[in-house]
């Protein structure tokens, strides 16, 4: 009960932390999504990225602070692989 409430008092100020092993599996989860849907054409760079990325969240958790940063490099990436999908699709 006193979980739960923490939980929604942080997501209420807008800084949630992940408290769930599901947290960090949907954020795996959302680079693999990314990897599948990588064009040749964004490079392999950004590829290697994600994968060095996955790698890293299966092996250690990281802190809270390194959690919300690869949350915004998702949304990040997302962005760039989406804008160069549709670019070649035309």
């Amino acid at each position: 009960m006193n979980e739960q409430r923490y939980k929604v008092i942080l997501n209420m100020a807008g800084n949630p932390k992940p408290r769930d092993e599901q947290d960090w599996e949907e954020l795996i989860q959302g680079f693999r999504v990314l990897q599948n849907n990588v064009t040749v054409s964004v490079g392999r760079d950004i590829l290697q990225e994600i994968i060095d990325t996955i790698n890293s969240l299966q092996s250690n958790k990281p802190k809270p602070k390194v959690y919300r940063a690869k949350v915004k490099r998702l949304a990040e990436l997302e962005a760039l692989v989406m804008k160069n999908n549709s670019l070649h699709s035309r």
